[in-house]
């Protein structure tokens, strides 16, 4: 009896069909496993430092969400041009396409632990514990070429549908979230803070204002001022890296900040 020809393994099929895809679908495929590492390798970078199994449920997290999108997107540009159902030239990826891809990425990886943090605040007596940031970034308005960072903190975690809202640059259900507490300022007035960094198109941050309910103040207003106040500070467009401690007259301001967040772009049904 002849003997019956062994079927190839699942990745020799994988690798055999990459080996004879056109060259722009190789480099989809390139780009989806660019963005996944580079995904990976920023969050084994935030938890460095921590341990416990809330850091380990983080990277599975991340793990199993990344490698979801990976899969996902792999199976697509396979399909697309070994079926003929799509044009080889309209599946090639274009910088900016490989861009939204990695902001992809970084939108799954997100989880209500993502945005865990340790800030505090104060204004004269008054101080603020708080234990959640999200950070955005939009257009000033008046001034090309620069943009507001802003980072948002709160004294509540997040939800998932907060999470869903603020990877679209969409804070407002957070802010509703604070504002509820209006009618008990006791609580009120320790739940919120904004950092607010005027930022050029390298990132260089050009002015600091803080603000917490009922008191804002700029507490830096030149570059000089601010690299006096950051002891660390790393924005690469999609992440942001901040550590700052100081204090300023002005409303007897008073902060110790040390966060790494991602960060979003503010999109029109943001805040």
């Amino acid at each position: 009896m002849a003997r019956m020809p062994s079927r190839p393994g699942t990745w020799a099929i994988v690798r055999a069909t990459l080996a004879q895809a056109p060259a722009d679908s190789r480099r989809v495929v390139y780009w989806m496993f660019t963005g996944s590492a580079l995904m990976i390798g920023l969050q084994i970078w935030d938890v460095s430092g921590r341990s416990g199994p809330p850091v380990i449920a983080e990277l599975l997290s991340v793990l199993a969400s990344v490698g979801g999108v990976m899969l996902l997107g792999l199976v697509s540009v396979v399909t697309e041009w070994s079926t003929g159902a799509v044009p080889v030239k309209n599946i090639g990826m274009r910088p900016s396409s490989a861009l939204a891809f990695v902001v992809l990425l970084a939108q799954a990886a997100a989880t209500p632990a993502t945005f865990q943090t340790k800030a505090r605040f104060s204004t004269g007596r008054t101080v603020l514990n708080l234990t959640s940031a999200v950070a955005t970034i939009e257009p000033r308005l008046g001034a090309p070429g620069y943009r507001w960072l802003r980072v948002h903190f709160y004294a509540f975690p997040l939800t998932p549908a907060d999470v869903a809202a603020a990877i679209k640059g969409n804070i407002a259900p957070l802010d509703r979230r604070w504002k509820s507490k209006a009618a008990n300022p006791a609580e009120y007035n320790v739940s919120n803070a904004v950092l607010q960094f005027g930022v050029d198109k390298d990132g260089k941050v050009w002015q600091i204002d803080l603000s917490v309910p009922g008191h804002a103040c700029t507490i830096a207003s030149s570059d000089v001022e601010a690299k006096a106040l950051l002891q660390d500070y790393l924005f690469d467009g999609l992440r942001l890296r901040l550590r700052t401690k100081g204090a300023h007259p002005c409303e007897k301001f008073a902060w110790a900040v040390d966060v790494a967040v991602p960060v979003f772009e503010v999109g029109v049904s943001g805040r």
